[in-house]
């Protein structure tokens, strides 16, 4: 990504998390392509192209995953895939037991194996 790039992603984020207005505590990073971002109970994937595929594993009857967003999985509740994204990548939301509710975009063509697995609040 060029710099203009990331200098937009990054308005991106404090927009969308308030941080023209001062509030802080949002995490964010990049996987693949993509960028992602959370704050209070929401995950936000944005960019354009495809997420990776993550390993997901059971370990002591609990699921763990690589996707960089896996540690902060008690803190939210909430996913957006945004336009852009085409992909949700194997195992990239395994073992978010808490996971009530995600949008997904039209852009998305293809969900990767186990990218839902152990998201026991996850209904229809």
């Amino acid at each position: 990504m060029s710099k203009l790039s990331d200098f937009i992603t990054d308005q991106f984020w404090r927009i969308l998390f308030g941080q023209k207005k001062g509030i802080t505590g949002y995490r964010k990073g990049k996987t693949g392509s993509l960028s992602w971002g959370m704050f209070g109970g929401s995950l936000d994937i944005i960019g354009n192209g495809e997420m990776p595929e993550y390993s997901a594993n059971m370990s002591n009857d609990i699921i763990i995953s690589n996707a960089p967003w896996f540690a902060y999985l008690q803190r939210f509740s909430y996913a957006e895939i945004h336009d852009g994204v085409t992909s949700i990548g194997a195992g990239a939301f395994a073992g978010w037991k808490d996971l009530a509710f995600v949008c997904i975009r039209n852009s998305v063509i293809r969900i990767g194996n186990n990218a839902f697995w152990g998201c026991d609040s996850l209904t229809e």
